[in-house]
């Protein structure tokens, strides 16, 4: 009997507390219901100034309809963007009003639904391996940047993948065969290996290379490796922001792939990671490669730079005279080269399919002239009739030098490249001089022609 009375006892405890429990929520949610927000109460950009709950719950369902409506969250990753599906997105009314403090600014509550979030990553970077902490990672990342109510909203996932799925990858790559290289090459090397590539910095090679303890490089060298970073970058969608070709093509060189430094001339290749990511950039020489090759996240897109266009010059030939060739022989100066013109494009592509091309850069090299050397003329040619002195005159200019293209047409040059009279210079055309009559000596010929001197001025009377 007694323990009956016991159990009805504590049952009627229980029941009474949670009436009472009940009673206490209801009363708190009738006070929060009847709670006013005083001035300057922001929900995100919308006012919930000067009005009680309830009726900030009904402006602020209405405020995040519209906001709905306008959606547009651009998700960045590397070189390629999507704009998130809206449905994976919803505001919570009922969580921002909880939260909100009256007279400040408040965050807007927005919720990620994370499954779609995985399967949406999964189809647009399958390229990715993302784990399940990523995932929720960036899905709270989205939440964050929706706070303000801000639209449209840019989140970049390299923000917020967790470390352990950021797994780096060469990117870009350059080798080239070189069978030694000097004490200098190898520190530039050192210098340049392991360096990192911040996000959105510029990079100057000629800062780089002209440091004290790389010491002094020769023009090849510096072309080279100048040459071969630009060939590297060309692979990615760095920015390039200074480039300057040599005065002529290396054989170890592409056209269209070639780069050069000169720190008396301020000549620099400069360019910019626009990404919110880190690379590293790798050099090594072993086995008689020089290899190079910049490490990262992997891009969406693949970037694959050619040569769309190349067309040759044919180069002059310049004949030059000289005392010491001998008759019939003539000796090659200097080898002529051939000009060229090459236009260099870049395709960019995603799993083989080209989405555009674009234009790189033209680069044109001069042709460089033959030049060969030539006996000076015999005395007997040279002393042709007057006629004959001005038509070579006329061909060969006054520097005593013919220029033809192939072989053809003879140019008149003028002048040398010092900016100096070319008849100044020893391989010039020697003419005879006639001489004047002796003073007394008659005149044989009976004319009126002039007699002379001894100094060569001319007599006014016998």
């Amino acid at each position: 009997m007694r323990k009956s009375i016991i159990g009805v006892s504590i049952v009627v405890i229980i029941a009474s507390a949670i009436y009472a429990l009940n009673a206490t929520n209801v009363l708190a949610s009738s006070i929060f219901s009847t709670k006013e927000f005083s001035d300057h109460t922001y929900v995100g950009p919308f006012s919930v100034s000067n009005v009680k709950v309830k009726k900030a719950k009904e402006q602020l369902a209405t405020d995040f309809a519209l906001l709905q409506q306008q959606m547009q969250v651009d998700v960045m990753y590397q070189d390629y963007s999507f704009v998130l599906p809206e449905e994976l997105i919803s505001f919570d009314v009922e969580q921002s009003i909880e939260q909100a403090e009256s007279g400040k600014d408040n965050p807007i509550i927005a919720h990620v639904n994370q499954e779609g979030l995985e399967t949406v990553l999964r189809n647009e970077l399958a390229i990715l391996s993302l784990s399940d902490a990523s995932i929720t990672a960036i899905a709270k990342g989205i939440e964050g940047e929706l706070v303000t109510g801000i639209i449209p909203q840019t989140v970049d996932l390299v923000d917020y993948i967790q470390e352990e799925d950021k797994r780096m990858a060469e990117v870009a790559t350059a080798t080239y065969e070189m069978s030694h290289v000097s004490p200098s090459f190898s520190r530039a090397i050192k210098a340049l290996n392991e360096l990192t590539i911040e996000p959105f910095e510029t990079i100057s090679l000629l800062e780089l290379l002209t440091q004290s303890s790389v010491g002094a490089l020769t023009e090849d060298e510096l072309h080279m490796i100048a040459s071969s970073l630009y060939t590297a970058v060309l692979q990615t969608n760095f920015t390039i922001d200074e480039r300057t070709i040599g005065t002529s093509l290396s054989n170890d060189v592409k056209i269209g792939f070639d780069a050069t430094i000169n720190e008396a001339l301020n000549l620099d290749l400069k360019f910019t990671n626009p990404n919110r990511s880190t690379f590293i950039l790798k050099t090594t020489w072993q086995n008689g490669d020089y290899h190079l090759s910049i490490e990262g996240l992997p891009f969406y897109y693949t970037y694959e730079p050619f040569v769309l266009e190349e067309e040759k010059f044919d180069f002059r030939t310049i004949i030059q005279y000289s005392a010491f060739v001998n008759r019939g022989q003539v000796v090659l100066a200097k080898e002529g080269k051939e000009g060229v013109e090459a236009t260099v494009h870049r395709t960019i592509s995603h799993n083989g399919d080209v989405v555009t091309t674009e234009l790189i850069a033209k680069d044109f090299y001069a042709p460089q002239a033959r030049v060969e050397l030539h006996p000076l003329q015999s005395e007997k040619t040279s002393s042709n009739t007057n006629n004959t002195t001005n038509e070579n005159s006329s061909a060969t200019g006054e520097s005593g030098q013919n220029e033809t293209s192939g072989g053809s047409a003879t140019v008149d040059e003028g002048s040398n490249d010092g900016g100096q009279d070319s008849s100044s210079v020893g391989n010039q055309v020697d003419r005879p001089v006639e001489k004047p009559p002796a003073t007394g000596e008659n005149n044989q010929h009976g004319n009126n022609e002039p007699e002379y001197d001894k100094s060569g001025l001319p007599l006014t009377s016998k």
